[in-house]
C-alpha cells in the first residue's frame, strides 16, 4: 500500500513509524543472556600429533567451539566443536607457540567470551 516503516530500537524497546505519522511501541521481549564462559581449560594429555583440551562441564552449553591461533597470530581459526567437555586437536608442525581458545555456545549460536591455553613446542 506504499506505507514506509522505520525501525529504532531503545533498550528493550521497538518502535516504528509509518508514513501516516502514526507510532507504535512494541515492549516485553526477553532479555537473552550472553553464555557463560568456560572455566578449568587445560591440557590434559599430549601425544605426538594430537593433544586433549579438557574444561569443566557447563550447565545450558548446547556446544563448545575451538579456536586456534599459532605463534604471534591475532586471528583465530575455527578447528571444529564439540558437545562434551573435551576435544582433540592436531598440533600445529610448524608452530612454536600455538594458543587455543573455547567458546561455550546456546542453541541460537551465540558464543561466550574466549577461554585460552597455551601450548608451546
Amino acid at each position: 500500500d506504499g506505507t514506509a516503516i522505520k525501525f529504532s530500537v531503545d533498550g528493550e524497546t521497538l518502535g516504528f513509524d509509518t508514513e501516516l505519522g502514526q507510532t507504535y511501541e512494541v515492549t516485553g521481549f526477553a532479555s537473552v543472556e550472553k553464555p557463560k564462559k568456560v572455566k578449568g581449560l587445560y591440557i590434559s594429555d599430549r601425544g605426538f600429533e594430537t593433544l586433549k583440551l579438557k574444561w569443566d562441564d557447563l550447565d545450558g552449553a548446547a556446544m563448545y567451539k575451538i579456536y586456534k591461533a599459532d605463534n604471534s597470530e591475532k586471528n583465530y581459526t575455527f578447528v571444529g566443536s564439540t558437545e562434551v567437555n573435551s576435544y582433540v586437536c592436531k598440533i600445529s608442525a610448524n608452530a612454536e607457540r600455538t594458543t587455543y581458545a573455547v567458546t561455550s555456545a546456546d542453541l541460537t549460536g551465540a558464543e561466550s567470551e574466549r577461554s585460552l591455553v597455551y601450548f608451546n613446542r
